[in-house]
């Protein structure tokens, strides 16, 4: 969808960045300000902003004085602006929290566009590396209008047990994350294991475990860390990860997909209770991956190709045999999508003749009604006009 403001596209890179961040509730808002903000606040993340950068938090009414009163922001607060935006939205009785993002996004992109900022868009939950905003800032220099990459889920209260047993979360270089992250994948990671025993229904990624070592990974839906976008003009219709990307910044070679863990690493976390998708028993077959494949864009098809190494430690040979059982199961639903791709479309194709065809003898069948009908009036109306005329001459 549109905005009603026409903005022309913009070839020029953006030399600033909103953070943006949506929290509400007195859970996320809580985890957002005692864990989120404090691994944000290093030289590698918020530290490497450019000058004329601001910090966005958009959240409802009922939460602007926690975040108000919170030390960390106020930290931030002295490295780039803090700009605490209450949206109407988040106070609604609206149970879709997919809609309130999506409409604290549209805004933040609208905002951006008049400073002609890029953006950087965080969940309230989300955990990085030390070094992500800068990495992506590199990225984005070299010329990638959005950055993309993979956000694992984590069980929240388990892996920030690892991590403060680590030393904090606060500076945690990604393989550290990674580390403390493998023993903790929460159960909607699990649904998305090649060899689970239950497996998402509609999964956005495949997820190949590699040992204690890590996950290779395959997914076509990833999340806009870094959004610089061409298209001014494009908001989301729904989640950034579905197809904002691909009409905002509609040149592929724009986008960048973090295939290493090493560059940068992002995990979302979520209660361990929390279920986040419909299952069924059985492994993750080529059949689903194909299904969901066919509700993606050419974007997000071409990052179903491209595979997705989350590591803690170096890339031994296990990788390589993994990584070939993933190009295998990836090739063949590729193939498997391009074939009833191919069967819908030719059963489409005949469907849609046939019905043409019925549908002209119906149009044909209702014209030569409609003309017995006319011709039929027509006689009628002459035979009156004729026994009329009879009887006047008999009269006379």
């Amino acid at each position: 969808m549109k905005a009603n403001l026409k903005l022309p596209i913009v070839e020029s890179r953006a030399n600033a960045f909103d953070v943006v961040i949506a929290v509400w509730g007195s859970t996320f808002t809580r985890v957002f300000l005692d864990v989120c903000v404090p691994n944000q606040l290093t030289p590698g993340n918020i530290g490497a902003l450019p000058v004329g950068s601001r910090y966005r938090v958009f959240t409802s009414r009922e939460d602007v004085s926690a975040l108000e009163a919170s030390p960390a922001l106020q930290r931030v607060n002295e490295t780039i602006p803090v700009d605490i935006v209450v949206m109407r939205e988040l106070s609604s009785e609206s149970r879709n929290r997919f809609n309130r993002l999506t409409a604290c996004h549209r805004r933040a992109l609208t905002e951006a566009a008049e400073s002609h900022a890029g953006l950087i868009f965080l969940m309230a939950d989300h955990l990085i590396s030390e070094g992500a905003f800068a990495a992506a800032l590199r990225r984005h220099a070299q010329g990638s209008r959005a950055i993309m990459c993979s956000g694992i889920r984590v069980n929240r209260e388990a892996f920030v047990e690892s991590l403060e047993a680590r030393g904090g979360v606060r500076g945690v270089p990604s393989r550290e994350l990674v580390a403390a992250a493998m023993p903790n994948l929460h159960a909607f990671t699990h649904t998305h294991m090649i060899h689970s025993e239950r497996t998402s229904v509609l999964p956005i990624g495949v997820c190949w475990p590699v040992g204690t070592e890590g996950i290779l990974a395959r997914f076509c839906y990833l999340h806009p860390l870094l959004v610089d976008p061409p298209h001014r003009e494009v908001l989301p219709d729904g989640t950034l990860d579905e197809h904002y990307i691909k009409r905002a910044c509609p040149s592929r070679d724009q986008v960048h997909v973090v295939d290493n863990s090493d560059e940068l690493q992002i995990f979302e976390m979520s209660q361990a209770e929390a279920a986040f998708t419909e299952t069924r028993p059985g492994r993750m077959s080529r059949w689903r991956a194909a299904q969901m494949i066919s509700r993606c864009d050419t974007h997000q098809q071409s990052y179903w190709t491209q595979p997705i190494r989350i590591h803690s430690g170096d890339l031994g040979p296990s990788w390589s045999s993994v990584e070939a059982q993933s190009a295998r199961f990836a090739d063949h639903s590729m193939k498997l999508w391009e074939a009833s791709r191919w069967l819908t479309i030719r059963y489409l194709k005949v469907r849609a003749r046939r019905m043409a065809k019925r549908y002209s003898q119906r149009r044909m069948r209702r014209s030569l009604d409609l003309l017995t009908h006319a011709v039929g009036r027509r006689i009628h109306k002459f035979r009156k006009q004729a026994t009329r005329a009879g009887r006047r001459v008999l009269v006379r």
